[in-house]
């Protein structure tokens, strides 16, 4: 089978809550594998600086804090999300970063901390 976009499509249909975040670092891998997108570390996380700034204006939207008469004012926070988790996911994978152990990690030290 080629993989392709279709393959892609396929691949994406068969998730559900229950998908693994290393079923989704594999299927970003094999995307942009798939895709072509060559992308190093340093233009990686300007795209994901631009993401969430495009999120930023998404939540601004959301709370009416944000309106241009001249521009569509719809609301797409699901979107910009997703375009942010996917560039995270690009950038672990540049920097070969198994993101759910960097979580559990990461957790782990904040349970010792006090939080006020």
């Amino acid at each position: 089978m080629e993989k392709d976009n279709d393959y892609l499509r396929d691949q994406i249909l068969k998730m559900n809550e229950d998908t693994s975040l290393k079923t989704l670092q594999e299927y970003s891998n094999e995307m942009e594998d798939i895709r072509g997108f060559k992308n190093d570390i340093y233009q990686t996380m300007l795209y994901l600086t631009e993401e969430m700034g495009e999120l930023a204006k998404e939540v601004r939207k959301s709370e009416k804090l944000y309106l241009d008469p001249t521009k569509n004012n719809e609301v797409d926070l699901e979107g910009e999300v997703a375009d942010v988790f996917m560039y995270l996911l690009s950038l672990c994978r540049i920097k070969n970063i198994n993101l759910l152990d960097a979580f559990k990690n990461k957790e782990l030290v904040n349970c010792n901390r006090t939080w006020n």
